[in-house]
């Protein structure tokens, strides 16, 4: 796993990215591996291969789509890799994903979306895009370029959303 500082002028909304790249042994067609709870909101883009999930006490998994928005999460789930994994992931500061979406958090709290639902068309350009790549660094570079696209559009910080980052900068 890699994690990259995004831009400069999406630092305002976007924590971090971080890629990953896993290749099961030969022979083995699926793990299952626990996730635990994270505070944050993120965007995943899983390059060709979904993954499955499951909620802890749930017995069925369910395949998720390649573009996945993930509101804070409060429960653990078991996630299930078939084959490889080959995926990005944006974690967003708090408050950023209000921001640019306008839905407020408690909406997002302890699911996952189907990202192209709710960016739209040019989510669902992005995602096909990323099924073709085969290095997760023109990967990152297209995300981070569909995000700058989109800071046109994104709220100003308010004052609660700088106190917010201020908070989390200082570790309190």
């Amino acid at each position: 796993m890699k994690t990259f500082i995004p831009h400069t002028a999406l630092q305002e909304v976007v924590l971090n990215i971080s890629t990953v790249e896993a290749h099961l042994p030969i022979g083995t067609r699926s793990a299952v591996s626990p996730y635990p709870p994270t505070p944050y909101q993120s965007l995943i883009f899983y390059c060709r291969n979904p993954i499955s999930m499951n909620k802890n006490r749930e017995v069925e998994f369910t395949q998720q789509p390649l573009s996945v928005l993930l509101g804070p999460q409060v429960s653990r789930v078991n996630i299930k890799v078939h084959n490889r994994l080959k995926a990005i992931r944006v974690d967003f500061l708090p408050g950023a994903m209000f921001r640019i979406l306008k839905v407020p958090m408690y909406e997002l709290l302890d699911e996952g979306f189907n990202a192209g639902d709710l960016f739209g068309s040019k989510m669902k350009i992005l995602t096909e895009q990323l099924s073709e790549i085969t290095d997760l660094e023109v990967g990152k570079r297209l995300v981070e370029n569909f995000l700058l696209e989109r800071l046109h559009s994104i709220n100003k910080q308010r004052p609660f959303d700088k106190a917010l980052r201020a908070l989390y900068i200082n570790d309190g």
